[in-house]
């Protein structure tokens, strides 16, 4: 026997496979998710198939409108190789259909395909519906603030174990984990109990926190590409730069690429450039040892330690001083480092993935980026296309997000309102905007987009401050033009103005500049 259930953000088709396969325990050879798009193509193959061996499959909720006549010729042929087929759903078919070629069962009071399946198998099952799942895998009743929700509340494992299968069956064809997830489901069983595979196949998708690459248009098909390149590279150790605007998703990129990778079982760091003075980097990037500066009570571990044998992921490495940029060229190059403090050289193992938003080669150009640096971490390129790049997605990537907040699709209308814009912001933006829509119950789309131009209004303007014609108060303006640029960051304003940071504290005092942020 053969069940087919479906995908669903809220798992009432992972608890009615489950129910299946608790009633057909011994008779269940195969279990399949699939959506209503591929379900007459998945049939046509099987009823091809000279070696298939189901003489019964249970189709659980998935609808018959993919393409109804290839849908018709798959089960008159199934039908010829007497093959049985049943469909259980909560409404009526979209056309006629002869009963000989498919046993229908309708449960149209219940609201979802769990809750019809738990109707359609508790004449057999009786009681032991009550025992097939722990306590926190039941029926809640829905809030009276929200909209009818699926009904079905499942622990949480159970959740990313679901996820993580629907995930990568999505993005690595994984024909198996969803079957076996709903395997563990039936036969209540917890993470102890799961495969080691399976709990790192959840621990690399909550890495992701929801995260991937969606869309189908020619961008979206080469990024994905790029990807899988990149790690299925014959030098895993070849190093990969992102290069791409704020918001498109560079740490998205650089997770997928590790997890399709060889090393995808071994440790993902990820550490921004951005965030850390930099007198502070080089302990962070390798470590120190008890002693080695005021404060180093106890040893530490740098990233690239704990990052051995994995990959690192440096976000923002346009934002690395120049004298860090240097220690990091000879790690590089040799495959070593010592720990500040320090006297034993160290080996290293690690895959190095580096992003920014930055333009290095303009940076190279300015002496602000260091070119043999560059070059050493250009290996492997990928280009991030913006989010006006690639329109067509906007629906798809926008549906995603909503599914995850509201549990339902999104209107027509509103998907049209959202690719009438740009998104300086890109994906971030969009998510941004949508979690506020949904945050503050907007339906009105239009309105959301004109509210939010409204609000970024000028960010990319000109500058309509006139600068001062005296020398002295022109430098000043100018000055503190840039470290409101930076949010008061020193190090950065310096870097940015081509001057130390002695020089800039010292004309900070000149002119009575004040910044409230020391690094």
């Amino acid at each position: 026997m053969l069940i087919i259930t479906g995908w669903g953000s809220k798992y009432e088709y992972a608890y009615a496979g489950a129910l299946a396969l608790s009633k057909y325990r011994d008779r269940v050879k195969a279990l399949r998710g699939i959506s209503k798009r591929f379900l007459p193509e998945f049939l046509d193959q099987l009823a091809n198939d000279c070696e298939m061996k189901y003489s019964e499959i249970l189709i659980l909720g998935v609808g018959l409108d993919g393409n109804p006549e290839k849908l018709m010729n798959a089960l008159k042929k199934l039908y010829d190789r007497q093959t049985k087929v049943s469909w259980l759903s909560i409404m009526k078919p979209p056309f006629d259909i002869d009963s000989s070629l498919l046993e229908i069962h309708i449960e149209e009071s219940e609201k979802n395909i769990a809750l019809a399946a738990k109707k359609f198998f508790a004449h057999t099952l009786g009681s032991e519906l009550d025992n097939l799942f722990v306590p926190d895998f039941k029926e809640k009743p829905a809030s009276s603030k929200d909209k009818p929700s699926s009904g079905l509340s499942m622990v949480q494992e159970y959740r990313h174990l679901l996820d993580a299968a629907t995930y990568y069956h999505r993005q690595e064809q994984n024909e198996t984990a969803y079957s076996e997830a709903l395997r563990h489901i039936a036969n209540n069983h917890l993470p102890k109990l799961w495969t080691s595979s399976e709990r790192m196949l959840v621990e690399r998708f909550l890495r992701l926190d929801g995260r991937e690459i969606i869309g189908n248009s020619p961008a979206m098909q080469n990024l994905r590409k790029m990807i899988r390149s990149c790690a299925q590279t014959s030098s895993e150790h070849a190093r990969v730069l992102i290069l791409g605007e704020s918001g498109t998703g560079k740490e998205v990129v650089a997770t997928q690429i590790h997890d399709q990778s060889s090393r995808k079982n071994e440790e993902f760091v990820t550490f921004n450039c951005a965030t850390m003075a930099p007198q502070l980097l080089e302990s962070r990037l390798f470590g120190y040892e008890k002693g080695a500066f005021s404060g180093a009570d106890t040893p530490k571990e740098g990233l690239f330690s704990v990052a051995n044998g994995g990959t690192l992921f440096l976000d923002e490495i346009g934002e690395l001083p120049l004298e860090a940029q240097g220690t990091l060229l000879r790690v590089l190059e040799t495959g070593r480092f010592q720990k500040i403090g320090g006297s034993q050289e160290i080996d290293v193992d690690v895959r190095l993935i580096t992003a920014t938003n930055c333009n290095l080669a303009e940076m190279v150009k300015k002496k602000k980026f260091r070119q043999d640096l560059f070059f050493r971490l250009c290996v492997l390129p990928i280009t991030m296309p913006a989010l006006r790049e690639h329109p067509e997605d906007i629906g798809e990537i926008a549906n995603h997000r909503w599914f995850n907040l509201k549990a339902h699709a999104l209107s027509e209308k509103q998907i049209r309102a959202l690719q009438n814009y740009d998104y300086p912001g890109n994906v971030r933006e969009l998510y941004n905007l949508l979690e506020r829509a949904a945050s503050l119950g907007i339906e009105d789309f239009d309105y959301l987009l004109e509210e939010q131009k409204k609000i970024i209004a000028g960010m990319n303007g000109p500058d309509l401050d006139e600068p001062p014609e005296n020398l002295e108060e022109n430098e000043k303006w100018h000055i503190q033009r840039i470290l409101d640029k930076y949010s008061g960051n020193k190090s950065k304003a310096a870097a940015a103005l081509d001057i130390s940071r002695n020089t800039l504290n010292s004309k900070m005092r000149k002119y009575g500049l004040v910044s409230d942020n020391d690094f």
